[in-house]
């Protein structure tokens, strides 16, 4: 499984958070990689220089953040995740924030997750804009919380690329795909 992000920070660290919990239990490579550039093209670009063997399977993950993308990039997306069933799109709008949130809030609001420091005031996680990854290895994110992130996201709205205004997050769907393959629900 290849995951690229369009986050330098906040994704691939919260990522290496929850698959080393996983390692364990895991029954596939988890590769992350980061495309270093918040543009589709330069997302797809990279997403398509993943060479990939049969059952591999490539996840794009953005939001919506500052980098607001057009109703071009987003059918670029969705024709690319059309083009394979080894090509798959986790979007969370506004931001990547909102996923976090899920998994200590039932219904996070669309300003926590546009706050810049909320889930350090909150007490979520300490220190979360003061670390250069912002999630690390004394984050506090278990895998019970993992699964509660997953409930709560699957009850609201699914941002895609064909409907991106959608506020919500699609990540629950990548984890879900993640927990399947190592066992779980």
């Amino acid at each position: 499984m290849y995951i690229i992000t369009e986050g330098e920070n906040t994704e691939p660290s919260y990522f290496e958070n929850i698959v080393t919990q996983l390692r364990d239990k895991l029954k596939v490579k988890v590769k992350i990689e980061i495309a270093f550039h918040s543009s589709i093209f330069y997302i797809l670009k990279k997403a398509r220089s993943v060479e990939l063997e049969s059952g591999d399977e490539v996840w794009i993950v953005l939001d919506r953040d500052e980098n607001f993308h057009h109703a071009e990039d987003m059918k670029l997306l969705a024709d690319w995740e059309k083009e394979s069933k080894q090509h798959h799109v986790a979007l969370t709008n506004p931001r990547f924030e909102l996923w976090l949130l899920l998994h200590f809030e039932e219904c996070p609001s669309k300003q926590h997750a546009l706050s810049e420091s909320y889930l350090e005031e909150k007490g979520y996680i300490p220190n979360f804009f003061q670390n250069g990854k912002r999630i690390n290895s004394d984050t506090p994110l278990s895998l019970d919380m993992l699964q509660n992130a997953i409930r709560r996201a699957k009850k609201g709205s699914c941002p895609t690329p064909q409907k991106p205004d959608c506020i919500g997050s699609g990540m629950y769907k990548l984890m879900l795909r993640l927990m399947k393959l190592v066992g779980g629900d």
